[in-house]
């Protein structure tokens, strides 16, 4: 049987360099002094009255408030409307109504006769929609933007508009996550208009400073809105000025961003100017933050010379900007951007040798973005970049030979203001293979099998450890005739297959299991490798969200560090000899799979049962059940979405949920664990953590931070 792993990929392109921020950058914050954990969420929730932490994690310069009704303030977080919205156009009139409470709640805005509704949007539970004239050429121009959502605290629709633009034009409308905007038309003398400038939504739920609202740009005849990107963090667009570039081209003179701060209930613009002899040549809007590239002269396809970004401080109300001033010593070739980092690849503007690299970082203690340029030594060049989760990563390739790789990290250590640095040895024969960031940095380290045949030999894990301030190195044993299959992180800890090769020209078969995950607490790794007999074969692996699961011909075996234990959980199933493993799969701490029996009339099997099985972060066991649908049953579907379990049996639909609570499963629901403060007694109480109706899994929940920092 073909051997493979399943991921679960959670990624997602321009996330936020500032606001998902993880445990190590809260300790370098005093938020949670001492706590040291960069995995996505392992302390052990409790289930007492107060809704208290449980598990001997939290140190004692935190003290815990019980706060087992505590809701959120409205202006912590924007309004999250009821998604199943409708809307339709009524001659004059727009009607939209939300489902709400297990009924529908409709509302409706009515214009004159002689206006007509052109466009309508709803989206992510707001409606938007546009309102204009009819000339008498008969063309139809839309002069508003009108705007609405339920509000469940007020029991009501609450309706807005953006400003009459009389003579102008809205000529692009956007509704995202959110936020409504739109481009601004000037006329030209054919009829035809032509975007100046922006406007911009958003509903503000406070009682008392909010509503809807709106802010426009102010345009010209020279200028023009040339990239216009819109996501739930803001709105980001470039500004052109026509005729400035090479033959009278349009080129990018400006980028501007802007944010709706919920705290001073304002919309936060910003805009960078280029000089003179400058233009942007490239523009990335995501999280809350732009991405801009420059070049030096009047050219807009010219390759970028500087690069730099500017970011919202949320805690203190103010956007941060850098850039670098390479001033043509470079080209930028290649931008990688992930959680609170960015990297770019530095090039030779003669040669195009790839000679350095560029990094930039958050700075969650002073705020904005720093940056630092490292050059390459004369005998390498970058091979690739890779940047996620707080850690910048890059290979360097000897230019003698091909096949000696070297590995560089780094982190920026908010807490030290510095940036921490590590490589492995250079001019060693091997490949840097299968590079992985989750948290932490993972791959492979390649070389030469006595057949000349490049194999993955050892796995290698990176963590950098914000308490000590270092960085801490994993390396797998290396053996004849033994690799590294399949290589994976999952978020705390990584699993990887052992295989053995069986005959001299023969390929490697997978025997046994690798896993080993980090202890903040001794500072050191745990591994853990299988010993099965050499008749074993390890034919399916799965991992992510803290967990991992394979199977070993009938059993399935499943795996969590236990943070608040510091050791291993395990448990496994065994069935028949006869029966097959297929599907294995995980997401949210929760493992799932089909066994498959043979048919009885051919070779073929078929999908019979299920098994599924959830790691308990409170009481520090798995729980593994399963279901039999046989002799007759057929599943031929089964998916982990949301804390459920999914399948279908002949067409029929099943989910099944784990609560932590009573230790069941069922199609309810997964309980919720907690909701609490915390409090760092050190520092303020106003720099304190609150944490709202997190479930068990940690794949849902809010966090505010106390200080204008935010999470979901």
């Amino acid at each position: 049987m073909a051997s493979r792993t399943t991921l679960r990929d959670g990624r997602q392109p321009h996330r936020s360099m500032k606001r998902r921020l993880s445990l190590e950058q809260l300790e370098a914050r005093e938020l949670l002094s001492g706590l040291g954990l960069n995995d996505s969420f392992v302390t052990a929730l409790g289930l007492g009255d107060s809704g208290a932490v449980s598990g001997n994690l939290i140190p004692g310069s935190i003290g815990l408030i019980n706060a087992p009704r505590q809701e959120a303030p409205a202006t912590i977080s924007p309004y999250s409307p009821p998604q199943q919205v409708e809307a339709w156009i009524d001659g004059s009139t727009v009607r939209y109504r939300a489902w709400v409470n297990g009924t529908w709640e409709e509302s409706a805005t009515t214009y004159s006769s002689d206006k007509v509704i052109i466009e309508i949007l709803a989206e992510d539970g707001v409606v938007a929609w546009t309102v204009g004239t009819k000339l008498a050429n008969g063309q139809v121009v839309a002069r508003q933007v009108g705007f609405a959502l339920y509000d469940t605290n007020q029991n009501a629709w609450v309706q807005s508009e953006g400003p009459n633009l009389g003579v102008l034009s809205v000529t692009q409308l956007v509704n995202h996550e959110g936020i409504v905007a739109w481009t601004i038309g000037y006329p030209l003398s054919n009829g035809g208009f032509v975007p100046r400038a922006v406007g911009a939504a958003v509903y503000d739920p406070d009682t008392v400073e909010g509503g809807w609202k709106v802010f426009q740009t102010d345009g010209n005849s020279a200028r023009t809105i040339e990239d216009f990107v819109v996501s739930g963090d803001g709105l980001g667009w470039t500004i052109g000025q026509e005729g400035a570039g090479v033959g009278g081209s349009t080129v990018v003179k400006s980028v501007a961003g802007a944010v709706y701060d919920y705290e001073v209930h304002a919309w936060k613009r910003y805009q960078i100017n280029s000089k003179s002899n400058e233009v942007f040549v490239g523009f990335q809007w995501g999280g809350g933050a732009m991405f801009f590239q420059k070049a030096y002269g009047n050219d807009g396809s010219a390759a970028p010379a500087d690069i730099g970004v500017a970011v919202y401080d949320e805690a203190r109300h103010l956007w941060k900007s850098n850039q670098t001033t390479y001033r043509g010593r470079y080209r930028i070739t290649g931008v990688e951007v992930g959680d609170l980092v960015m990297a770019w690849t530095l090039s030779d503007p003669v040669t195009a040798k790839q000679v350095g690299v560029g990094l930039g970082a958050w700075d969650s203690s002073a705020g904005g973005v720093v940056i630092r340029t490292i050059p390459t030594a004369e005998s390498q060049v970058v091979d690739r970049v890779m940047a996620g989760n707080g850690v910048l990563a890059w290979v360097l390739r000897d230019t003698a030979n091909a096949n000696r790789e070297q590995l560089n990290l780094a982190f920026y250590d908010a807490g030290q203001r510095t940036w921490k640095l590590w490589a492995t040895p250079s001019g060693i024969t091997q490949r840097i293979a299968n590079l992985q960031i989750d948290g932490w940095v993972g791959w492979t380290v390649q070389k030469q099998d006595s057949n000349g045949t490049w194999v993955d030999k050892s796995a290698c894990v990176a963590v950098y450890d914000p308490g000590r301030g270092q960085w801490k190195l994993f390396q797998s044993p290396e053996a004849t005739d033994r690799s590294v299959i399949n290589f994976a992180l999952a978020q705390g800890m990584a699993i990887w297959k052992i295989g053995y090769k069986q005959s001299p020209s023969g390929p490697y078969i997978a025997r046994n299991v690798g896993a080993v995950s980090y202890n903040y607490l001794t500072g050191e790794f745990n591994y853990r490798p299988t010993n099965y007999d050499l008749a074993t074969q390890v034919e399916y692996t799965a991992a992510g969200d803290g967990v991992a699961a394979w199977s070993a011909g009938s059993t399935v075996t499943v795996l969590a560090w236990d943070h608040a234990s510091s050791t291993w959980r395990t448990d496994s199933v065994t069935y028949a000899d006869d029966v097959r493993i297929s599907g294995l799969t995980t997401q949210g701490r929760l493992v799932a799979w089909m066994v498959q029996y043979p048919s009885g009339y051919d070779e073929s099997y078929i999908s019979r049962e299920v098994g599924y099985a959830a790691f308990d972060t409170y009481n520090q066991t798995w729980s593994l059940e399963g279901e039999d649908f046989s002799p007759a049953g057929r599943v031929t579907e089964l998916f982990i979405e949301n804390q459920f379990v999914n399948f279908t049996v002949d067409g029929l639909a099943y989910r099944r949920a784990y609560d932590a609570d009573t230790q069941t499963w069922s199609d309810d629901p997964g309980t919720v664990i907690a909701t609490f403060l915390v409090a760092p007694t050190a520092v303020p109480v106003n720099r304190g953590v609150t944490i709202i109706d997190w479930s068990n899994g940690a794949t849902k929940g809010f966090i505010d931070y106390g200080d204008g920092w935010k999470s979901d």
